[in-house]
């Protein structure tokens, strides 16, 4: 009995120790939770705050970062740009120096001289070459107003229509040279005269003129190739061509001079009878002079002839003309003159103007656009 009454005790204190524990382990758990809660909470307002930190300071390190990148851009392309833009001094500098002679020169603002011309070029046997400058002071520097009062004081008649320019490239080597071209009454109406200027050790030179009128004209090309004719009398006509290289050196070419009347060409020369009236085209007789004019250099060193048709004026086929045909027979007439072809003396010519170093391209080169000067 008693031993049931001790096992029953036992039960009951077990139950009870058991009830104890129960109750504190639901009691620690309740504070547990509790206790995790509050860790949790505070944890991930924790959290989310150093999140958003976190956040915020990569966002302004990107920002800082690319704000850096920006300005280190900017200051490149700023240094980029004053590279390549020179400042203002420098751009003032540069427009100085962009204004160049040629240009102070049509401003008023510099002269040209005829030192050059006087030295190198001008013949006053020679009309064109002596008319251009025959009412100036050539000892003097002119700026273009003096040179167009000077100009205009000399004309007997008449007036001063216009002034013009151009640049032209003499021989090509990229370094310009100016044209200066003045109408007025220097010849006749309408006349005019031209004057090449090169800049030589910072003065501009005059080193070539010429006049033009009704009975003369004259090509200047963009690369200094000269070329022109005129007209000697009723049927006598001339060709001439000269050059101006780098150097701003005139170069004489040849002259080529033709004339359509035999009878004339037989003026002044030794020949025996000839007879025309049996011809059926017209015979015009060529003579090439290398070297200008002069007393000791008067005679031509070629002479060649063609024949035209008398209607039409164009080249007429003739067999053998040159070795067996009437007009041949006509030409034999004249005593100490030999006669070549016209492709000997073209050739002759040809090696004329290479010799002064005129190439093709320098032939051919353009006229260049005139540009009018208010005055």
């Amino acid at each position: 009995m008693r031993k049931k009454k001790w096992i029953t005790a036992a039960v009951l204190s077990f139950a009870l120790i058991m009830t104890g524990c129960g109750a504190a382990s639901e009691a620690n758990t309740d504070n547990i939770k509790e206790h995790v809660t509050e860790v949790t909470t505070e944890d991930l307002h924790e959290s989310e705050s150093k999140t958003t930190e976190e956040k915020t300071k990569k966002v302004t390190k990107k920002v800082n970062k690319k704000t850096t990148e920006e300005k280190t851009e900017e200051k490149e392309i700023e240094k980029e740009e004053e590279e390549e833009t020179p400042d203002q001094e420098e751009v003032s500098d540069s427009k100085s120096s962009d204004k160049d002679a040629y240009e102070e020169f049509l401003a008023g603002n510099n002269t040209i001289s005829f030192d050059y011309y006087i030295a190198n070029v001008y013949d006053e046997n020679d009309f064109s070459l002596k008319q251009p400058i025959e009412k100036l002071n050539t000892e003097k520097q002119y700026t273009l107003s003096e040179l167009r009062d000077d100009l205009y004081a000399g004309l007997s008649q008449g007036n001063l229509e216009s002034m013009e320019y151009a640049y032209i490239d003499c021989g090509a080597d990229g370094v310009k040279e100016m044209a200066l071209r003045i109408h007025g009454s220097f010849i006749e109406e309408n006349s005019s005269v031209t004057y090449v200027v090169k800049e030589m050790d910072s003065s501009l030179q005059v080193v070539y003129a010429y006049p033009e009128w009704s009975r003369s004209s004259t090509n200047l090309n963009e690369y200094g190739f000269i070329s022109g004719g005129g007209s000697n009398g009723a049927t006598n006509h001339c060709y001439e061509v000269a050059y101006i290289n780098a150097e701003g050196k005139y170069n004489y070419g040849y002259y080529q001079e033709e004339e359509s009347n035999v009878d004339q060409f037989a003026i002044n020369k030794e020949h025996s009878d000839y007879d025309l009236t049996n011809l059926e085209g017209n015979i015009c007789v060529y003579s090439l002079r290398l070297d200008p004019y002069s007393a000791e250099n008067a005679e031509p060193v070629a002479y060649s002839y063609n024949v035209y048709n008398k209607d039409t004026n164009e080249s007429m086929e003739v067999p053998n003309l040159y070795s067996d045909s009437p007009y041949k027979t006509v030409m034999d007439s004249f005593t100490g003159y030999e006669f070549i072809s016209m492709d000997e003396l073209k050739q002759k010519e040809n090696e004329k103007l290479e010799s002064i170093g005129v190439t093709e391209e320098i032939q051919n080169g353009e006229t260049p656009g005139f540009n009018e000067i208010s005055f």
